[in-house]
């Protein structure tokens, strides 16, 4: 998600827009587009369409989001419980 979150800041910047303005754009809180930007939330496929419109991106953000792992899009994914044994007290 950070390599995501990484294209998603630097189409931002190349085309002089902060958070708020992009948000504005694909319907977000700049909160959000930090969030995208840092790797914490994953890109979802319908956001990464908007904004490859409004960037000028010819879908590269759309097959970025489309092609993450499942680890990437689902809350724990990557984890596994682990069973406990009960304690003796």
């Amino acid at each position: 998600m950070k390599m995501v979150g990484s294209q998603v800041a630097a189409g931002r910047v190349a085309k002089n827009l902060t958070q708020r303005q992009l948000g504005e754009l694909v319907r977000l809180d700049a909160e959000t587009i930090a969030s995208i930007e840092q790797g914490r939330r994953a890109l979802m496929p319908n956001v990464a369409e908007l904004m490859d419109q409004h960037l000028g991106l010819p879908g590269l953000l759309t097959v970025a989001a489309l092609e993450l792992p499942d680890v990437d899009t689902t809350p724990n994914a990557g984890f596994q419980r682990i069973p406990r044994k009960p304690l003796k007290i």
